[in-house]
């Protein structure tokens, strides 16, 4: 007759308990994995707009330099170009009809018309960025009013919402950076890396701060004062 045994061996519990967090692995919801990715990739992309400012500053000093892009785009005012530097940029957009909770690199040109003139949106005769693998270009704003090498040629990851289902963009900066009209914000940088903000352009004085959610997780990415240095946050704080 076999004798029955009274209690599990050491080993055998800790096996169950090994399997058992295989299964809880694969059972959990993707919400970190998505709100990971988001987050590294939105990173990614603050330092792309940096590294273009850095190395493409876009400072005219006279009108034969705009000429090819006033070819392009014949409504940019080209003196606007040369007085006025403007920057590189990445704007985010807390909604839109093309994309939700999406953002745009971009340099958003001076216009002859008032209301295309510095408008906060990225537009055919604006300088779109694109990534270099695809050429895609990085604008989530919108696929109508674009550039034509743009239209139908978006990349998804700068839509935030599609790409990782993101649920909700919340800012956190200074007061002068808050942007009602364009319902979101930018950070501009100079040739420095020096970041700036606002439709008036001033200086970072406190941490930008970018929060990410997805259901109940959330990931914040800071961008600093005066060195634009850019990270992912460890418990939300700037520090």
């Amino acid at each position: 007759m076999s004798k029955k045994r009274s209690a599990f061996s050491l080993f055998e519990v800790i096996l169950v308990f090994f399997f058992i967090a295989i299964m809880a692995t694969y059972a959990l919801p993707k919400s970190d994995r998505g709100l990971k990715l988001a987050s590294y990739s939105m990173l990614e992309h603050i330092s792309y707009a940096r590294h273009l400012a850095l190395n493409d500053s876009q400072s005219y000093v006279n009108l034969d330099q705009t000429r090819w892009l006033i070819s392009e785009s014949p409504s940019i005012n080209p003196q606007g170009l040369i007085e006025e530097n403007p920057m590189w940029q990445i704007q985010f957009h807390l909604d839109g009809s093309y994309a939700l909770f999406s953002y745009s690199i971009y340099i958003d040109t001076p216009r002859y018309s008032a209301s295309t003139h510095y408008d906060g949106r990225p537009r055919a005769g604006d300088i779109i960025a694109t990534q270099g693998t695809d050429r895609k270009c990085l604008s989530g704003y919108s696929n109508v009013t674009t550039s034509v090498d743009c239209k139908n040629n978006t990349s998804i990851f700068v839509r935030l919402q599609e790409a990782y289902g993101i649920e909700d963009i919340r800012l956190q900066t200074d007061v002068f950076c808050q942007e009602r009209l364009q319902k979101g914000a930018r950070i501009y940088f100079d040739k420095f890396g020096t970041p700036y903000c606002g439709s008036k352009k001033r200086e970072i004085k406190t941490p930008f701060k970018i929060i990410l959610q997805k259901r109940d997780k959330t990931a914040t990415i800071c961008v600093m004062p005066v060195t634009g240095y850019s990270f992912i946050a460890k418990n939300g704080e700037c520090v």
